[in-house]
Parts: C-alpha cells; structure tokens; sequence
C-alpha cells in the first residue's frame, strides 16, 4: 500500500487539483495527505474534487510531546497545529497505529511520525561475545 503527504498549495484552481490525481492515480496511492493548501476552507467540495472520499475522522492521540507548534518568541505561544486524522476503516485495518511527535530543531513545526506497532515481543536482550575484547578498535 502506497502513502503519499503532499504539501500542495493552490488547490482552489481546478488545474492544480486535476494534477493531484493524475499523480495520485499513476503511482496508485491508497491514501494521500494535504497540508499547507492555503485554502480558507478545506471543504467536501474540495475533497471530492482531487477524488477523495468523505469520511468520519479521529483526531489520534500525540504521544512524546504535548505541542507541535511554537512561535519562537520569548514568551511564545505553544499549540498543537499538526496532527494525522485517520478515519474509522484505518483504525479497523491498523490497530496499533500511533501519533508520535519528535522535539522541534530546525522548524518551528515538530515532525509528526505515524507508526503502526508489531507485538511487542518483550525486552530485547543484550548480548556480548568475547571475540570483540580481541578487537583494538572496540
């Protein structure tokens, strides 16, 4: 299954929409992503156009930090902008996905990672072998 997230502005003009879904149908993407559109409104009208299908989201929770987004002043504003909504058939397929925030570096937005777990299998055990105390270098 492919996933496409695509930062695509200037989606108010019917010829940038028709070029989302010839790219979105030539590299058959199951799921895609928009932000920074600079719409006023991302509306059912917008969706339907680029060839989506309306469905009921769910806001996931964000796990590693409570904020993803920060002005950089000194008494700053903190907020969470960024976020993945992920409808009800997802979840159904994915249950163990989840929301993690990293901390912030070069942005002032935190990536947003969106991970679906394996079992957890316990701890991993560490192991030494003897051979690497004949090793110099380690």
């Amino acid at each position: 299954m492919l996933i496409m997230s695509w930062n695509a502005r200037g989606l108010g003009k019917a010829e940038k929409r028709r070029k989302v879904i010839n790219v979105v149908l030539c590299r058959k993407s199951a799921v895609l992503f928009v932000q920074e559109t600079k719409l006023a409104v991302f509306d059912s009208r917008v969706i339907l156009s680029i060839g989506g299908v309306l469905l009921s989201k769910v806001d996931l929770p964000l796990h590693g930090i409570p904020f993803t987004w920060s002005n950089n002043r000194v008494e700053g504003i903190w907020t969470r902008l960024d976020r993945y909504l992920v409808s009800q058939i997802i979840l159904s397929w994915f249950p163990n996905i989840v929301q993690r925030g990293l901390p912030r570096s070069i942005s002032d937005h935190s990536v947003i990672i969106l991970s679906v777990s394996n079992d957890n299998w316990g701890l991993n055990t560490f192991r030494f072998f003897n051979g690497w105390l004949e090793d110099n270098k380690f």
